[in-house]
């Protein structure tokens, strides 16, 4: 059961930031410059809402996960907590600062191109991490047969 809810929560983490990366980011240049502070706001506190529990319930399964399957595939869940750590670690080292900056009244376009670009960085890391995610749940649930 642990096994897919970290695989469920896997896969929302990654189709948020596809989302994001394919819809909301390049949207953000859009919206009128006297409604982006509230705009982005309201974004930040609806986005919060999702990605929280996500974050919380990925970190806290991908550590237990580990722990159980570390002798099992070694290989496989250091790369897991790799991309796991390069993934959110973008997210506070960059973005968080990043999106302090657009609500501090810095949206401009290099500022939203940054969103943009940098985003393929952190998106890609937890679509790899993903696919390592599917890979051991395949092994271990056939295992399980």
């Amino acid at each position: 059961m642990l096994l897919i809810l970290h695989l469920v929560v896997t896969a929302a983490y990654c189709a948020v930031l596809w989302v994001v990366q394919l819809l909301i980011y390049p949207q953000f240049e859009r919206v009128p410059t006297p409604a982006f502070g509230q705009y982005h706001q309201e974004h930040c506190r609806r986005m919060g809402w999702i990605v929280g529990p996500i974050f919380v319930i990925e970190g806290i399964t991908a550590l237990i996960l580990a722990w159980q399957l570390w002798a099992l595939q070694p290989i496989l869940q250091t790369a897991s907590l790799v991309f796991f750590i390069i993934g959110h670690g973008i997210t506070f080292v960059i973005f968080v600062p990043l999106h302090q900056q657009l609500a501090q009244g810095q949206a401009n376009s290099i500022n939203m191109q940054r969103l943009v670009q940098l985003n393929w960085f952190r998106t890609a890391a937890m679509t790899v991490r993903l696919g390592v995610v599917i890979s051991f749940s395949f092994i271990l649930l056939d295992c399980v047969k």
